[in-house]
């Protein structure tokens, strides 16, 4: 019940020897909607070719379009326990678009106007419908060629390691860089036992007014 809605193409061919089922073909996704409360985006689209062998299967071209930008990389499945890896790679997501898709109550990113251009690097799993989910990597952002009225283009490097058992992200030699702000941070960033080291300096408090 709480995997992402959408419409997928499928074709391919398969072979069940000896109790062994194997099979190959591609598929396209269209339409994918993810409506979890802290990340929540529509209209992504996906593609790649697969191939099932001894209980897994492997997309070794997966491609998403989703946020403005393109994930590329390699996603497979055990089928036992059903058990994820993504090893991707992301370029051009737009940052206001990545924030708007876990905004929420408790968490009102998008009240800081942030906007970039993101690329991730990252090593990313889990179980089932995203339980167990963790994901670890590094993200670079790059101010975008266009600005929107009212954006702040933002630069950043964030070496994260998230884990939704812990409810905890740690987070590395990371810094995000606005024209009048530079914001350090290094450590454990949780809802309870935080041990986060923050190094903020601010030239221009009102363009945190909203946030604040």
């Amino acid at each position: 019940p709480h995997s992402p809605r959408g419409l997928v193409d499928f074709s391919g061919e398969g072979n069940n020897a000896g109790g062994e089922l194997s099979l190959k073909g591609n598929f396209a996704a269209r339409e994918i909607d993810l409506p979890y409360v802290w990340f929540h985006a529509k209209g992504m689209t996906s593609r790649g070719s697969y191939k099932v062998t001894k209980r897994k299967l492997e997309v070794p071209d997966f491609e998403a379009q989703a946020l403005g930008g393109v994930l590329t990389g390699r996603v497979t499945m055990e089928f036992d326990g059903a058990k994820f890896r993504v090893e991707s790679r992301a370029q051009g997501i737009q940052l206001s678009s990545l924030l708007a898709a876990v905004d929420n109550e408790n968490f009102p990113v998008t009240t800081l106007h942030w906007n970039a251009s993101v690329g991730v690097d990252s090593v990313t799993t889990w179980d089932h419908e995203f339980k167990h989910f963790a994901s670890r990597g590094v993200t670079r952002w790059t101010p975008p060629a266009d600005l929107q009225q009212g954006e702040i283009p933002v630069t950043a490097q964030m070496e994260f390691d998230y884990s939704l058992d812990d409810g905890a992200t740690l987070l590395r030699r990371s810094e995000i860089v606005t024209p009048t702000s530079r914001l350090e941070l290094d450590g454990r960033l949780a809802a309870k036992d935080s041990d986060l080291a923050i190094n903020l300096e601010v030239g221009d408090l009102l363009q945190w007014d909203d946030f604040i």
